[in-house]
């Protein structure tokens, strides 16, 4: 496959911050809109007075310290962002589901049935568990892997070869957000570092990236990466311990240096419960360090879930949505 240029499980040199919200802000409807600071560029200030934006209690603090560092921003900014419902889209005009990285594989007509029908029995049982509003951080990260580990056997069982991935890709149900292609291009433009921490497939996001907009070497990948017979090709297991939505953290300690550096504003993209911890809490980290939070609930309706959201992360978009918030804010943070 075409992803000689990625360079898979190597991370960025610093990542930062908390932002838990108050309930109240929530309960209000005061994180809608708010009033911004006189410290944040007008551009800025618009797209977080949209109405499908929530604001935390952090949120403007963290953005007016990294506007403080404007211009110049560039070269303090780095992103960390998940791949599966975050870069791509959750839901197509019908209302189905757009393939994730496992997605990919588990819908090919290139796979045989038994393969199809237990990928989907394990999915009908683990996507609600995945996304509950009751369940604690380690239940969830308990159930997440049986879930990878189950799925992860029955993929070595087919036998994939390695040559079928790109063409599986190409047929794919997998979609990027509107304005995806957009942010990966001013990035690279920009020379600012992108790491994508997935618990999807590095093999088939990489290849996804790369067919759609190509190689670029400002991208580092930590994610479950396949491993192929040097003879056969066959898919015979797979290098590192399991990464999944709610390990992510761990997954990234292990492949990430978090020590002082010139990139200290952290841009954090996800869209579960799990991603906002991908990075370290601020006590973690050195003080002149800022991470941004930001979420996208796919499932607005979902009034539970919104509360949780808007604990766990200092911005977040309700509904399937493009990427233009994301633009907006980045391109004028990194002038």
């Amino acid at each position: 496959m075409s992803s000689g240029a990625w360079k898979v499980a190597v991370g960025l040199a610093a990542v930062a911050g908390t932002g838990m919200v108050t309930y109240y802000l929530y309960k209000t409807g005061r994180g809608r809109g708010c009033c911004t600071k006189p410290g944040i560029p007008e551009r800025i200030s618009e797209l977080l007075k949209a109405d499908y934006i929530l604001l935390g209690g952090d949120a403007q603090e963290k953005v007016e310290r990294m506007c403080a560092n404007i211009p110049g921003g560039k070269k303090r900014l780095q992103v960390v962002t998940d791949f599966d419902m975050t870069l791509t889209r959750y839901k197509d005009e019908n209302g189905e589901r757009y393939a994730t990285c496992h997605g990919v594989l588990e819908t090919s007509d290139k796979v045989p049935a038994w393969y199809r029908d237990k990928t989907k029995m394990l999915k009908d049982h683990y996507f609600p568990l995945e996304y509950s509003a009751t369940l604690s951080h380690e239940e969830k990260a308990n159930l997440m892997d049986e879930w990878w580990d189950k799925a992860h056997e029955n993929l070595i069982r087919v036998k994939l070869n390695s040559k079928l991935v790109p063409e599986m890709v190409r047929e794919s149900h997998i979609k990027f957000r509107d304005g995806a292609g957009e942010l990966l291009s001013y990035l690279q433009r920009r020379g600012i570092p992108l790491c994508i921490v997935s618990a999807g497939l590095a093999d088939i996001l990489s290849e996804a990236i790369t067919q759609m907009f190509g190689t670029m070497d400002n991208i580092s990948v930590v994610s479950n990466q396949m491993q192929f017979d040097s003879g056969t090709g066959e898919l015979n297991g797979f290098s590192g311990p399991v990464i999944h939505s709610y390990n992510k953290a761990i997954a990234v300690r292990a492949h990430c240096r978090f020590d002082a550096g010139e990139r200290n504003n952290i841009v954090l993209l996800g869209d579960s419960l799990g991603d906002p911890q991908m990075v370290p809490e601020a006590g973690e980290l050195p003080p002149n360090f800022t991470v941004l939070r930001i979420g996208y609930l796919n499932d607005a309706s979902n009034e539970k879930l919104k509360e949780k959201y808007h604990k766990a992360y200092d911005i977040v978009i309700l509904g399937d949505r493009d990427m233009s918030f994301i633009n907006g804010l980045l391109q004028t943070l990194a002038i």
